[in-house]
């Protein structure tokens, strides 16, 4: 028989430890035993209750005052020690928390963890669906290396499927360069000893509808702003009244001066005229009394940015103009914040926004989105420019003309006209982007609306701009057709036997000049290429649209060298015109387009720029024996049209005071496209002069084929292959000193 102490195996869940005493052994077995008929008790039917009141079970422990004594928590004494999770111990403390999701439309971002499902975000695609949903904007929020950085990035590349293009206003680490770069965009990196410029006055252009008056008093309040807050970041305080004041009297002079001369506000000029009292204390008479005074520290804020370490990147004209057919544009600002002091770094954060807010602003430029902006805790006192509404009702804009779309043969028109000769093409099509997104990503489809995946706007092409234009002056575009897709964009009307020329906008004032000059020039009896009469030039979407009468050209040779001599010795015996032109000035517009240019290479700029030095230094010696005086700028035997049997000359956007030799020596400089001295003797004949003796003329035409380059780095920077290629040929040539290279026209 076993022994009482043997050791038995229980699958009971009672357990009585080894080596017990019985008593403990006893109390535990009846403890088991009072659970288990309890748990039987628990799992029989309760019968109906016939007692009256509440269930004994279900009365409450403690009074409604409350638990009585000194753990009552009454009087505020309880304190509980604070507990802090992160969002993955939240998922397991509320595991059963999962939203609905935003639907399947949009950018495919990744997998729900919650949901087990699709997360898209597509802010566009969320309107009309979501309820209040007015702001399109995204805040990414994480611990570093948690892929912030990454996501934005994705995000941004896989919109461009849908159609968006990407606009980075601040880029203050440089990491979005790389992007745009393999996209096909441009980058615009400013910092100390770098060429890039940008103006934040810059007016945006005037939208549909509003009038001149009003559009001027929005222009004047969002630069107002801008100063304001440059100021008030430099100063660390807000403005005083008199200080405010005083911004307004400074900004509505540097307006009033500008506009007389033609050209645009500038930070210099603020800070110039809120450096000097006795302008301000004699602006408003008896009412400014100590402004000059007041003043002071506001011309000390803005120096900074004129003087200071940020001098030289938003205290001079725009040197790249927006273009909102590129798929991206990123502006770089790492350079700035290495010093320890992030205050220029916000300063210069805030005048970038503020010129992309401005090239942003034509409400035809569709739908839009705040990029990546990543302000540190300091940036947040003024951050460089706030959300704005989005629109999804952008209407959709014609596309590019086709890649076959050429000119009619021997067709001319109120622009420089298409050479005839067998080497040279009838014209040009519109190409494609060269290693834009069109090309990488599978599945993009090309929308009128452009979006972007960080900042958006509607993609408008030359053409369609001038299609909007005609809707303007109450004209049909149908049958709108181009002639010319080179510096300028030339397209024929032909029901209104009209051609309608797209320029650049910063083009504008000298577009303006032109349409006065040849109004002026054809009123004294020089032909000259005529304006249709309506109200121009137009604003449309960053370019700026002219309406010309169209010269139909017949069958033949076109006007000759000898057609041009004769029409330029009339021209330089009229007296000065009534309109204001500027001083001829060579190569300042190639010099801002090689500063800016993505396409230039470093060894290229540095020679081009170098080269052009040497250049504008001979040309400051010459010696001009036929004087100065009113002169075309870009006169060669191309700029001329046939009329009947008369020539008329076009082109007057570059008109100004200067030497008349250098209207001759473009012809001369011809050579390179093949022209023979027979037509060089026919055209100094016609004239009245011969250049071919005067020691000045190798000058004037080298600084001729140095700007021959600039519309060629434009065309090379939006992605013309065939641009980059003639371009790279003829840099080539002339570091060579090669002059045997005959060079394409176009």
């Amino acid at each position: 028989m076993p022994t009482r102490n043997r050791t038995r195996a229980s699958a009971s869940p009672l357990f009585v430890p080894r080596k017990t005493d019985r008593r403990t052994a006893r109390t535990a077995r009846d403890q088991f035993a009072a659970a288990r008929d309890q748990a039987r008790h628990a799992a029989r039917l309760q019968a109906r209750r016939t007692e009256p009141g509440v269930d004994p079970e279900l009365r409450a422990t403690y009074p409604v005052t409350g638990r009585p004594g000194p753990f009552s928590a009454r009087g505020g004494r309880l304190k509980l020690p604070s507990h802090r999770m992160t969002t993955a111990t939240a998922s397991g403390a509320y595991p059963f928390l999962a939203e609905g999701g935003l639907g399947a439309q949009g950018i495919y971002i990744g997998r729900d963890v919650h949901a087990e499902a699709a997360f898209t975000y597509d802010p566009f695609a969320l309107y009309g669906r979501l309820d209040g949903f007015t702001n399109p904007n995204i805040l990414l929020a994480g611990i570093i290396g948690m892929g912030k950085s990454a996501l934005a990035k994705s995000l941004a590349v896989r919109a461009v499927a849908f159609g968006y293009r990407i606009y980075v206003p601040c880029d203050p680490k440089g990491e979005w360069s790389v992007v745009a770069q393999e996209l096909g965009g441009q980058t615009i990196s400013l910092g100390p000893g770098l060429p890039g410029r940008l103006n934040p006055l810059d007016a945006p252009a005037r939208p549909y509808g509003v009038s001149e008056e009003d559009w001027a008093n929005e222009v004047r309040k969002r630069r107002l702003l801008l100063l304001g807050s440059l100021a008030k970041t430099v100063l660390r305080r807000d403005l005083h009244p008199m200080e405010h004041t005083a911004l307004d009297v400074a900004l509505d002079q540097t307006v009033v001066h500008t506009e007389a001369n033609g050209t645009t506000p500038l930070l210099g000029d603020v800070a110039h005229i809120l450096g000097s009292p006795e302008r301000l204390d004699s602006a408003l008479g008896e009412l400014t009394g100590r402004l000059g005074h007041a003043a002071e520290d506001l011309a000390h804020a803005l120096r900074r940015l004129v003087h200071g370490d940020l001098a030289g990147m938003f205290d001079a004209p725009s040197t790249v103009a927006f273009d909102p057919s590129a798929p991206m544009l990123s502006i770089d600002l790492s350079r700035l914040g290495g010093a320890g002091d992030d205050t220029a770094l916000v300063l210069a954060m805030t005048c970038a926004s503020a010129w992309m807010e401005s090239a942003l602003a034509d409400p035809t430029g569709g739908r839009r989105r705040r990029g990546p902006c990543p302000y540190r805790s300091d940036h947040r006192r003024h951050p460089p420019g706030r959300p704005r509404r989005g629109d999804n009702r952008a209407p959709a804009c014609p596309g590019p003309a086709p890649a076959d779309a050429h000119p009619p043969a021997r067709q001319r028109h109120g622009s420089p006209r298409q050479p005839h000769a067998p080497n040279r093409p009838q014209g040009e099509p519109n190409h494609r982007r060269a290693g834009g997104p069109h090309s990488r990503v599978p599945g993009h489809r090309r929308h009128g609306r452009a979006t972007v995946g960080v900042m958006t706007t509607t993609s408008l092409t030359p053409q369609g701009a001038a299609q909007r234009a005609c809707t303007v002056w109450g004209l049909s575009a149908r049958g709108l057709s181009p002639l010319r897709t080179h510096a300028t964009s030339v397209y024929l009307l032909p029901h209104a036997d009209a051609v309608v020329r797209v320029s650049r906008a910063e083009q504008r004032a000298s577009i303006q000049r032109a349409i006065a000059l040849t109004r002026w020039l054809a009123g004294r009896g020089l032909e000259v290429t005529e304006t249709l009469d309506v109200s121009q030039p137009l604003s449309v979407h960053g370019y700026v649209i002219t309406l010309w009468r169209h010269y139909p050209q017949p069958e033949g040779p076109p006007p000759g060298p000898e057609h041009l001599g004769r029409l330029l010795s009339q021209l330089h015996r009229l007296p000065a015109p009534p309109v204001e032109l500027p001083a001829y000035r060579p190569h300042l517009a190639l010099r801002a387009v090689v500063g800016s240019s993505t396409t230039v290479a470093p060894s290229d700029r540095e020679w081009i720029l170098g080269r052009s030095d040497e250049l504008l230094d001979a040309y400051a010696h010459l010696d001009f024996p036929l004087g100065q005086g009113l002169i075309h700028g870009d006169a060669y035997p191309g700029n001329t049209l046939w009329d009947g049997s008369a020539a008329r000359l076009g082109d007057w956007d570059e008109a100004a005071i200067g030497p008349r030799e250098a209207d001759l020596a473009n012809t001369f400089q011809g050579v390179r496209f093949g022209r023979t001295p027979a037509q060089l003797r026919a055209f100094s004949d016609a004239y009245g002069y011969d250049l071919t003796n005067w020691p000045g003329l190798p000058v004037l035409t080298e600084l001729r084929d140095l700007h021959t380059l600039g519309s060629f780095i434009r065309r090379a920077d939006r992605g013309d292959l065939e641009a980059a290629t003639q371009l790279t040929f003829r840099l080539d040539t002339l570091k060579r000193g090669d002059r045997t290279k005959s060079w394409a026209i176009h």
